[in-house]
Parts: C-alpha cells; structure tokens; sequence
C-alpha cells in the first residue's frame, strides 16, 4: 500500500523506543510527506509543548516547522488538545503523523483520539500489539515488530532532546506589548515572585501561534517576552504548564511543570 503511493494519510504508533521516528524518516525520504508531530515531548519538528506540522529536509535530514498549536504541556495527558490541535494541522495531501510513546492506559485514549483527528488511510502500529483504533471508519492496519535498531534512551537523554528543541525554536529578543491590546488565556500570574517564568505562546487575530516565548514580566500596563519576533500583531498570550528556570544566561526546561518555589 505504501510502496505503490496508495496511503496519503499515514499515523505511526507505538511506545517509546521502538524506532517511530526512524521509520518516519525513512518514509518521508521515498515521498513528499509532511510531518505531522502529536507529541509534545520529544519532538520530532517543532518546539515543545506543541502539536506541529513541517518537514524533513531530503539531503540533511534537517526538519523546519512551518505550523504550530501550543498545547501547554510536554506531556501527552493533555489528550483533548492533542487530539484538536491535530485536527486544525492536518490539512491536506500526502502527511505522516507521528505520536507520542504513551500507549497504556490514558495513553490507549490518546492514540485513539489521535488516530480520529487524523483520519488516517494506514495505521502502523510498531512494537505494540493492542492498537485502540477507533470504531467509526476503515482505516487500514500494518503491525510491525520493535526494530532492533532501536534504542533505548535515558531520562537525561530525553530532557537534552527537549531542551534543544525549546534552544532552536525560543529566540532572543525582548518584545514589549501593551497590557490592554492583548487577552490571556488563561490570566497570568501576578506578580513574579519567583525567579522562574512560564512559556508561553503569542497568537494573532485568527488565533494561530506565531511564536513560543518566556513571559518576563506581566504588569498592569505592559508585558514582556522573550521570543522570536512574531511576524504578525500580537493577539492572544497563551500559558500552559510548562515552567523555565534561569541557567546560565539561558533558560532551561523544568523536570516538574510547577515553578520551584521562591
């Protein structure tokens, strides 16, 4: 089905460190595919805490993120937001989706919605046998074993691979905007008293995010980020639960989604 382009919509499953993501790569060098990456975690394209859309580079290897939607959280609990956010991504022509490794228990309900949102013509399924497909549709199924190339990573390893993403993706300039032009959602806290800081989303008037920043300062006039400068008006500061320390002149990703105390 593959081989003769027969699959245009194609979801990848399974837990962590079965090679999914060395199996997308492969796919996405024999076709033109987007990536479609749920996972908020380890990202595949894009910055953490997001659901996004992209591609992987033919020659390097390299990805670049063109869409994203924060989703407010490094963990894959945030089913509901995953499974919209992959709605509003999907778009159309030729994608290959990957998933997050979180497959039992709530995460049996996250494949499932995520299988739904993206309305797959082929799930593949590696190196899990039990695949929650949801009941409406027939969307074609193909079990593969644990690759024995895969291998397994460290929980050091794992925060190294988010906190270059958050490196890649977070940029450097200070933004300042006026309090009364912008909504929150949901309200900040106020004030800091606390030398970490939140990530944070900035959107425009339709509502898409155009940057991921750290929420400096929120006071009652103005506000300010740390970002990429956003291409377009900023509309809407969106906050999740994902918490920065400050390390070095940099800003690293907390191992607990609540800020330490000050």
């Amino acid at each position: 089905m593959i081989a003769r382009g027969a699959a245009e919509r194609i979801i990848v499953i399974g837990p962590t460190d079965v090679g999914k993501s060395s199996f997308i790569r492969a796919l996405a060098a024999r076709r033109d595919f987007a990536l479609l990456d749920l996972d908020p975690g380890q990202k595949m394209v894009g910055p953490p805490g997001t659901v996004s859309r992209g591609r992987i580079e033919p020659v390097s290897g390299g990805t670049i993120c063109n869409r994203f939607v924060f989703v407010g959280s490094t963990s894959g609990i945030v089913i509901s937001r995953i499974a919209l956010a992959a709605e509003q991504l999907a778009g159309a022509g030729p994608i290959v989706v990957n998933t997050s490794g979180f497959v039992s228990g709530p995460g049996a309900r996250l494949q499932t919605a995520s299988i739904a949102a993206v309305n797959p013509d082929l799930v593949i399924a590696i190196g899990i046998d039990a695949v929650p497909m949801p009941k409406a549709g027939r969307t074609n199924l193909l079990l593969l074993p644990r690759s024995p190339l895969a291998r397994r990573k460290s929980p050091a390893e794992r925060r190294r691979i988010r906190q270059e993403a958050l490196d890649r993706h977070l940029g450097s300039a200070r933004v300042a905007l006026a309090r009364e032009a912008l909504r929150f959602n949901p309200a900040p806290p106020l004030p800091f008293t606390i030398a970490d800081r939140p990530l944070c989303a900035l959107a425009d008037s339709e509502g898409e995010d155009m940057a991921i920043g750290v929420l400096h300062a929120a006071g009652p006039e103005r506000i300010v980020v740390q970002c990429a400068a956003p291409p377009r008006p900023v509309v809407t500061v969106r906050l999740g639960s994902i918490w920065l320390s400050p390390s070095g002149g940099a800003w690293r990703l907390r191992d607990r989604l609540t800020p330490a105390a000050g």
